[in-house]
């Protein structure tokens, strides 16, 4: 990657009340995501996090990293992957 790359950084956090057996539980689910760009502006790589917090405990939580691959001088996305 060259030194032209920069950084984007997005974050969205959503709260809501779960209702269970007649009982309200605070539930938030927050998604944040990083985006590297290459000097043409073509997405490199990135990285999400999903967190859901259910009364105020951490219940769930997911990390998905991926790259991108382009044809050279075409910029053409080639491939997509997500290990």
């Amino acid at each position: 990657m060259s030194g032209d790359a920069y950084l984007a950084s997005s974050y969205l956090r959503q709260n809501a009340p779960l209702v269970v057996v007649g009982r309200s539980l605070p539930e938030q689910f927050s998604t944040g995501e990083q985006l590297v760009y290459e000097g043409l502006g073509n997405i490199a790589s990135r990285v999400t996090v999903d967190t859901v917090r259910l009364n105020n405990v951490s219940a769930e939580r997911s990390r998905r990293v991926g790259t991108s691959s382009y044809q050279p001088q075409v910029g053409r996305l080639v491939r997509e992957a997500s290990p």
